[in-house]
């Protein structure tokens, strides 16, 4: 093949040494996603409930975080105090009545959910890794954290700074813009030509 493509410059990393790689992101459903004007509540964490999730740091972090998704950690997670609601569809619906969402993972392609909370105008907390770091930029659109024992200090932050909730997610706001299905399908259709020409 001339082309591959990839949905992060992590992942492209990973596929450059086998051809021409180009990076295209995935795109937010900006219709699905959005402010809702609901009552929010929830720590909230979305996603597989495996290892490399490491959502055992959000639980030993915050007391009672809402838990949803399913996976083979699941019953070794429920020894830890957590609100699991298992698999949702309407996670459109979670993100807006969660105060903040926090992704743990210890390894992500993308993590596409931290995209769907900011279109939601939820703020967001995840690890520094690769992947995730080209989503979230720390201090301006959501925290970044390196070490677990920071995680319970960033969500307080957000909890009790209004104007610091409020730039996360004006910035969140503006960062969804470059990540929408139209953007994905005009990059996707420019390699095309490229590669038809």
């Amino acid at each position: 093949s001339d082309y591959l493509i990839a949905n992060s410059k992590n992942v492209a990393e990973k596929l450059s040494r086998y051809n021409r790689t180009e990076i295209v992101y995935n795109g937010v459903d900006l219709k699905r996603f959005y402010p809702r004007n609901y009552k929010r509540e929830g720590i909230t964490y979305i996603g597989a409930l495996t290892k490399e999730k490491s959502v055992d740091t959000l639980l030993k972090a915050w007391k009672d975080p809402w838990i949803i998704g399913n996976g083979p950690e699941r019953s070794n997670l429920k020894k830890l105090e957590g609100k699991f609601f298992g698999y949702r569809h309407d996670t459109e619906e979670i993100l807006n009545k969660s105060k903040v969402l926090v992704l743990p993972s210890k390894k992500e392609g993308f993590g596409m959910v931290l995209l769907e909370a900011m279109a939601c105008g939820t703020p967001v907390i995840a690890r520094d890794i690769p992947g995730v770091n080209e989503i979230v930029k720390n201090d301006y659109n959501g925290f970044l954290f390196k070490k677990d024992s920071e995680l319970k200090g960033l969500i307080e932050k957000i909890l009790e700074n209004e104007n610091l909730r409020k730039k996360f997610v004006k910035n969140g706001l503006k960062t969804v813009k470059n990540f929408t299905w139209e953007k994905t399908a005009e990059k996707v259709l420019r390699i095309y030509e490229r590669v038809i020409d």
